[in-house]
């Protein structure tokens, strides 16, 4: 006896037929509807965010930030967010670390160190203005000298300052990416890397490229003057 969808017996073989080959048309549809989706955030420009890191040479500790809510909620990073209004990203990453951590240092003690590029195959980066989600972001990484800031470690409605040592930055805790570069720049290093997430905890591929401190803001520079 034919079954499909519900339908059965001889006299309704037509029917089911074009009935399972709706079906099928429609799942070819919500295919077809998902690749154009994605096809056209990837062609949508790159978020571009800053992040930023709080460093104690002399004590070994970096100041990460326990997200309380939005984009990587639950996890240790350092602290950044997007770009606003007609601001550079150095003025980004000096308004999003005041106004999470509570230090603030000037934009001339803010050290470049690299840029990371993310794809995010799903949960990508909610714009709170427009609902718009971008799978794309680039990420400008920069860390700044304890001695060279003011103010004090500060809890937002959005983060919550901690300072840590080398020896127990929290890797398992923080983005699945984290692992392969932040050691890196804790020791002195510039780093450049590409990634592709599954999801906001399934890193998926990654490249890493160490350069020497320094490298970064030199290679920077030679793109914008070439």
């Amino acid at each position: 006896m034919f079954v499909c969808g519900g339908l059965e017996g001889a006299d309704v073989w037509r029917d089911a037929i074009a009935l399972c080959m709706s079906g099928e048309a429609q799942r070819e549809a919500a295919k077809a509807a998902e690749e154009a989706a994605e096809a056209l955030a990837a062609a949508a420009p790159p978020k571009q965010c800053s992040l930023v890191f709080v460093i104690d040479e002399t004590g070994r500790r970096v100041l990460l930030g326990y997200k309380k809510r939005g984009f990587g909620e639950g996890k240790w990073n350092g602290f950044g967010g997007k770009l606003e209004g007609d601001e550079s990203m150095v003025e980004c990453a000096s308004r999003e670390l005041r106004e999470e951590s509570g230090y603030s240092v000037s934009n001339e003690n803010m050290i470049p160190r690299g840029r990371l590029n993310f794809i995010m195959r799903s949960d990508g980066m909610v714009d709170k203005h427009t609902g718009a989600i971008s799978s794309k972001i680039h990420v400008f990484v920069y860390s700044c000298h304890l001695s060279d800031t003011t103010g004090r470690a500060t809890e937002s409605e959005e983060m919550r300052p901690q300072w840590w040592s080398y020896d127990d930055v929290p890797l398992k805790e923080m983005w699945a990416d984290d692992q392969y570069w932040l050691p890196h720049l804790l020791a002195g290093y510039d780093v450049v890397g590409e990634f592709t997430m599954a999801d906001k905890s399934t890193l998926v591929d990654h490249k890493v490229e160490v350069l020497m401190a320094g490298g970064w803001a030199a290679r920077a520079a030679a793109a914008s003057s070439g």
